[in-house]
């Protein structure tokens, strides 16, 4: 999963760097929200 290609990290390179190794990527936060949503509901959600 990565960014997007006109995602824009602003700042210095150290600050850079420092944003995108603390980031989630918008994929990755999907799946992990959609695996709660389902965790909590108990059953399958339907991808839209």
């Amino acid at each position: 999963m990565a960014f997007a290609r006109d995602y824009v990290l602003l700042g210095t390179k150290r600050e850079q760097v420092k944003q995108a190794g603390n980031a989630v990527t918008q994929p990755a936060a999907r799946d992990l929200g959609h695996a709660v949503a389902e965790f909590l509901l108990g059953e399958e959600l339907v991808a839209a």
